[in-house]
């Protein structure tokens, strides 16, 4: 268990996109954006008592799920487009910031954005955890891409410090003088590899939920 952070794709222009800016009920919705894209008959038994019930929360959640499946069938292949970290979020931010390898937890630097979104989608869009859902549009999602896509195994390497990254409480980081090579650097190519992946899907940004 713990705190997953995981990215799914979606239309830049969607409609569910501009709703989930100026309503935030709906944008908390969109955390399980991908999920709704699939057919699934609990979800639908779900949505028949959603709407019996007729509370708000209720009916934002069938307007998701209808509004998902709608942007799947008009996207092929959308709801594939996903990625989740296992455990190097924080890892990874740690060996490409300065500021988070000088302590600052929250550092908003260059390379907080690509890995937990640049914009917030609403002030009031949040995730069951409490994290604010963010967001990367289309025009960030390449040029991340591009950044993230040239860095090295050195680039990142000469930073790893297992007892410093324990010490500064490194999400997951038991301080494993072998855990550069066995999840940090393995998941950074995964997730690279799925940046990469976004740019033939030059229309398409990425939610990022933290949940």
């Amino acid at each position: 268990m713990g705190m997953d952070l995981s990215y799914q794709a979606i239309p830049h222009e969607s409609p569910a996109l501009e709703r989930a800016r100026h309503d935030g009920l709906f944008g908390s919705a969109l955390e399980f954006w991908g999920s709704y894209t699939r057919p699934d008959t609990r979800r639908d038994a779900m949505m028949r008592r959603a709407r019996a019930s007729q509370e708000e929360h209720d009916l934002v959640f069938v307007d998701a799920v209808m509004l998902a499946r709608q942007t799947a069938r008009e996207h092929p292949g959308l709801e594939s487009r996903c990625w989740t970290w296992s455990r190097g979020y924080d890892a990874v931010h740690y060996l490409l910031s300065p500021a988070r390898r000088a302590g600052h937890g929250e550092a908003h630097d260059w390379a907080h954005a690509p890995i937990y979104g640049a914009q917030v989608l609403h002030p009031d869009a949040r995730t069951t955890i409490g994290f604010p859902i963010r967001y990367n549009p289309p025009h960030l999602v390449r040029e991340y891409a591009e950044i993230i896509g040239v860095a090295t195994h050195d680039d990142l390497v000469q930073h790893f410090d297992a007892a410093s990254m324990k010490r500064s409480g490194i999400y997951k980081c038991a301080g494993e003088p072998d855990g550069f090579e066995n999840w940090m650097w393995p998941e950074f190519e995964a997730w690279r590899a799925f940046l990469l992946s976004m740019l033939a899907f030059p229309k398409e940004g990425l939610l990022c939920c933290i949940g």
